[in-house]
């Protein structure tokens, strides 16, 4: 008879992401991963698999969790500037409260992994490729409305802006500082909006 498990698999996947978040695959070890999450091996490999399978289950989760989260923000009714702007605000929010300066998860791992990794490789880009979707209708939107410059096509603009939120995430784990994040922000928008 198969024995019930004593932990919440779902729990456990959050203590993953936030463990691999902070840490890095390379840097975390089993132990790491069985301390953290407070399961043993056995009941760690039952459920999850190896380090790897349980990395990519919690890179899947950050995603879904993140990625829905600018999508519903991006699609929400409203002005499309406004709404890139409130993106951008809140992204230097997310970074300078975050005292543990992780970034992005998803861009700590492509800068990790992604050469080396080819079904991680595809979760970055598929990543990438829906807020890139997301961003280019909205663009298309405030270009229609006069808020967002013709110079460019929407899909070059969404191209700058994925580009802009990562090294935005990049800067907050080196130089987490107000003014440098405010200022690449007004200078993103000032980009959107120059004609």
């Amino acid at each position: 008879m198969p024995r019930t498990k004593q932990f919440d698999e779902e729990q456990v996947l959050e203590k993953a992401v936030e463990l691999f978040w902070r840490q890095g695959y390379h840097a975390t070890s089993i132990q790491d991963v069985v301390d953290n999450l407070s399961i043993n091996r056995a009941s760690l490999y039952d459920t999850y698999g190896d380090k790897r399978t349980l990395y990519i289950k919690s890179l899947k989760r950050y995603r879904t969790d993140e990625t829905q989260a600018i999508v519903r923000l991006l699609q929400a009714p409203g002005n499309a500037l406004d709404k890139i702007r409130n993106l951008l605000e809140q992204r230097v929010r997310a970074i300078l409260s975050d005292g543990a300066h992780r970034g992005c998860f998803i861009v700590n791992t492509a800068v990790e992994l992604v050469n080396h990794d080819a079904e991680i490789a595809r979760i970055a880009f598929d990543n990438q490729q829906e807020v890139e979707m997301a961003l280019r209708q909205i663009i298309r939107e405030g270009q229609a409305a006069g808020q967002i410059t013709t110079r460019h096509d929407a899909e070059a603009l969404a191209q700058y802006l994925v580009s802009n939120f990562n090294g935005l995430q990049v800067m907050g784990k080196i130089n987490p500082d107000k003014n440098v994040l405010e200022n690449i922000a007004r200078i993103t928008l000032d980009v959107l909006t120059s004609r």
